[in-house]
């Protein structure tokens, strides 16, 4: 259940910001949250889904200050037809998750973000009029890194690249999502880097 996932972040959240303030920053916010391939997946829809109620109800819902988005997959459909021509469509973790196939649409930021932009589509579930005020969405999410090694094997890094330059279209300070890719990484080494140290820690 993807939608339950990305509910059990907004709680953890939640529950980090009532019970250990003193981790928090002076404004009460969380400094940063980091997602690694499912991760980085589950992390952006978060991500949206706080950007979506913040515009529906013209409040500040985020409370964290940048996301860094590592290694992941944002359009499930075509990251489950690069699976299939590796031969491990059906033993991915990530298509049960997402599954089945006519949900694989709905459970991707890409559509995600699509949603948020245009209230025409009755299944985003957007207020009426909501189109007016979505047309920008810097205010409503934190600062957004992406992260990708170009070596990735596992996940393509044009993930990232299409990922990007749809937010961007959503943002008029295009400065606030960057996006690095990253020359001789792979899909593991990403996260052994946050661990052990490398280049994508030094991004953080």
């Amino acid at each position: 259940d993807v939608n339950g996932q990305v509910a059990d972040i907004g709680t953890s959240l939640n529950t980090l910001k009532s019970q250990r303030p003193d981790l928090l920053d002076d404004d009460g916010t969380i400094e940063a949250l980091i997602g690694h391939s499912s991760g980085a997946h589950l992390g952006l829809l978060h991500v949206l889904e706080s950007a979506k109620k913040s515009v529906q109800q013209q409040l500040d819902m985020t409370l964290i200050k940048k996301f860094y988005a590592v290694s992941g997959v944002y359009c499930i459909s075509s990251h489950f037809e690069y699976e299939k021509g590796r031969g491990v469509d059906q033993v991915s973790a990530l298509r049960v998750a997402c599954g089945p196939h006519e949900k694989f649409e709905e459970n991707s930021p890409a559509y995600r973000l699509e949603c948020i932009q245009a209230s025409g589509k009755e299944e985003c579930g957007l207020v009426d009029g909501a189109a007016d005020s979505v047309v920008v969405l810097d205010d409503h999410v934190p600062l957004l890194t992406f992260i990708h090694g170009i070596d990735d094997n596992i996940v393509q890094y044009t993930q990232c690249c299409d990922m990007v330059d749809a937010i961007h279209s959503a943002l008029s300070t295009p400065d606030r999502c960057k996006e690095e890719l990253l020359e001789g990484v792979g899909h593991a080494d990403t996260v052994f880097h946050l661990m052990l140290g490398g280049v994508t820690r030094d991004l953080l």
